[in-house]
This record gives structure tokens, C-alpha cells and sequence, in this order.
């Protein structure tokens, strides 16, 4: 088991669509950063002005889960597609060239379906969460470590409301790590989702555009649906969910974790069911 593993973690995060999409998800949060620190050179000559707070120009507050810029939508926007570029389509491609039936033959179809499953977990988290912490560190690099304060959050946009907003304005750095591994852990959940549905869609391109498609038309129903009925619901869609600043529907811990343990539920149970299955 030990040796396939490394064998998959290898064709994971050794191939050139990892470097890729984990290159494009810094090179976004580096601008992010960019546009952050763009705006501190014309807050810093107001400091002492009543309508500006101190906290909103440290790294914290500046932190891209934080707060909101261009680059930040376009990253959370297009960040589930980049989880699965990497090794997400792999199963599909390996049972095209014949590598599959190799493989099964010598591991092991359960033990061979389970690396996989890992490695495509591990390239999704990795290309969610590396990015925002090399986003925490060059703002952190380059501002102060300001605590963000709760008179400030006009400015930050988390409010009472924020899931692990007590966090943010008690323990900053708690906040980091826990929305850093969230994200990475969703976005790895989404990767072996889309990597067990690449056993039975063949075709690579429609895979990865339909999965996309999919996250998009997610986050129009979930805008639409509430909306309809002149209610405030709540995030149910995995752009908005990896995003800890509410740009519509809250973030709600339950619904975040259903949502997240459905797309780890479903993407066992159909890589079970291919295992269990006669295909070679």
C-alpha cells in the first residue's frame, strides 16, 4: 500500500498541471496582495482620519479570505477548476492508455482506487491552500500583524454572523489556519468527486468543463433560490462556500458540512461501485 501510494502522490504533484494551476492560483493571490497593499498607500496618509481603522491595514485584515478585491472574486471564482486540473481526470486517462489494467493487476483494484483517491485529494487541497498562505505570508511580510478589531468590520465585511468570526477578532492566526485548511479540505472533497465521475464520463475536456459548469450554476441557483421567496437562506455552493467574507448567502456551519460530506460520501460510494464492479 505504502509503495502505491507514493507511486500516485508522485503522478500527482509531480506533473505539470499541478505546477500549472498551483503557479495560476498563487500568481491571482499574489495580485490580490498586490491590489491590498495598492490601497494601503492611500489609507496610510488618512490614518488619523475617524472613517479609517488601523486593524484594516495589517496583514490580517488584508488577508484574502478577509477581505474583498478583483483578483479575490476571480480566485474563489475559478479555484474549484484548478483543484481538478491537476489529477482529477487521471482515473479516465490511465483506463484509456492501459495503465489501469496494469496497475489493478499488481496492487489491487481496492488499494490502486484508494491512492488515487488520496493523490487526487491531496493535489486539490494543496493547490487551495498553499496559495492563501503564500498570501498571509507576503502581506504579513509587508504589514504590520494589526488584531483586527470589531469596530472595524465595515471594513473587513465579516460580521457576528461570519462563521469563525470570533476567531478572526479574538485568535487572527486560529482564523488563518482553520479557513486555510477548510478550503483546502473542500477543494481536495471536489477533486476525488470529480475524479470517481471521470470513471464514467470518457470524455476528459466535457469532465473538467461540465464540473466547472456545474459550481457555476450552483452559485446562480443559490443567488436565485432564497431570492425567489424574498428569504435570508444560506451558502450552499462551493465558490461561496470557500469564501469567508459573505458576498450573498451566508456561510452556516451545518449546511457547509453537509455539502462537504456529500461530495466525500458520493465520490467513495461511486468509486466502491467501480470496484466492485466487472470493469477492468
Amino acid at each position: 500500500m505504502r509503495r502505491v501510494l507514493l507511486i500516485e502522490l508522485n503522478k500527482a504533484l509531480r506533473n505539470k498541471w499541478f505546477v500549472i494551476a498551483l503557479l495560476a492560483a498563487v500568481c491571482i493571490c499574489m495580485a490580490s496582495a498586490t491590489i491590498q497593499m495598492g490601497w494601503d498607500t492611500q489609507s496610510w496618509g488618512v490614518i488619523d482620519s475617524e472613517f479609517t481603522g488601523l486593524s484594516t491595514l495589517g496583514s490580517y485584515g488584508k488577508w484574502i479570505l478577509a477581505r474583498w478585491d478583483i483578483a479575490a472574486e476571480i480566485f474563489f471564482l475559478i479555484l474549484p477548476l484548478l483543484a481538478i486540473i491537476p489529477y482529477s481526470t487521471s482515473l479516465r486517462t490511465e483506463l484509456i492508455s492501459g495503465v489501469y489494467g496494469q496497475m489493478v493487476t499488481r496492487s489491487g483494484r481496492g488499494r490502486y482506487l484508494f491512492t488515487k483517491g488520496f493523490a487526487a485529494f491531496s493535489a486539490g487541497f494543496l493547490v487551495a491552500a498553499i496559495p492563501l498562505l503564500v498570501n498571509f505570508v507576503v502581506l504579513s511580510m509587508l504589514c504590520p500583524a494589526y488584531v483586527p478589531e470589531a469596530l472595524d468590520n465595515l471594513y473587513f465585511g465579516i460580521t457576528p454572523n461570519t462563521l469563525f468570526s470570533g476567531l478572526f477578532f479574538g485568535n487572527p492566526l486560529a482564523f488563518v489556519i482553520v479557513n486555510t485548511l477548510l478550503d483546502g479540505v473542500l477543494c481536495g472533497s471536489w477533486a476525488l468527486l470529480v475524479l470517481a465521475f471521470s470513471a464514467i464520463i470518457d470524455n476528459r475536456v466535457v469532465l473538467l468543463a461540465g464540473s466547472f459548469l456545474l459550481t457555476l450554476g450552483a452559485r446562480y441557483l443559490n443567488a436565485v433560490v432564497f431570492a425567489a421567496f424574498g428569504v435570508q437562506g444560506f451558502c450552499f455552493n462551493l465558490s461561496e462556500l470557500l469564501i469567508a467574507v459573505s458576498n450573498g448567502e451566508p456561510r452556516v456551519l451545518g449546511p457547509l458540512l453537509c455539502v462537504l460530506f456529500l461530495m466525500l460520501g458520493l465520490g467513495v460510494l461511486v468509486l466502491r461501485a467501480w470496484r466492485d464492479g466487472d470493469v477492468l
